[in-house]
């Protein structure tokens, strides 16, 4: 596979990401940032989020197992997962840490 036919590939599944709303605005900033004179930001700030957001999963399917499990903890947690979801522009996924911040905050295990 040459050069241009993966930047081509790589370009085509980023706007499916703003397509499909997974990615909104606040990524294309990050990547100005990167164009801005600041190398690989985009990637090492994504890698983070990736880090810390499997980290975080982690922790509140673990607590939801329990019978009694830590409300403020869960809650700091989400919390978390959005501010970090919405500041790299993963909107998909910070609406869904909302959805099911609003079901933790009904009592809604389920949802």
């Amino acid at each position: 596979m040459d050069r241009e036919h993966l930047r081509q590939q790589i370009a085509t599944m980023r706007q499916s990401m703003f397509d499909e709303g997974i990615l909104d605005q606040h990524f294309i900033q990050l990547e100005q940032l990167e164009r801005d004179g600041i190398p690989d930001f985009a990637e090492d700030l994504t890698a983070l989020y990736f880090r810390d957001t499997i980290q975080r999963l982690a922790f509140v399917e673990k607590e939801m197992e329990k019978t009694s499990y830590d409300f403020e903890e869960v809650k700091r947690r989400l919390y978390q997962l959005n501010g970090s979801s919405a500041s790299i522009g993963a909107i998909r996924v910070k609406n869904a840490v909302m959805q099911a911040w609003q079901f933790f905050h009904e009592g809604n295990i389920e949802g």
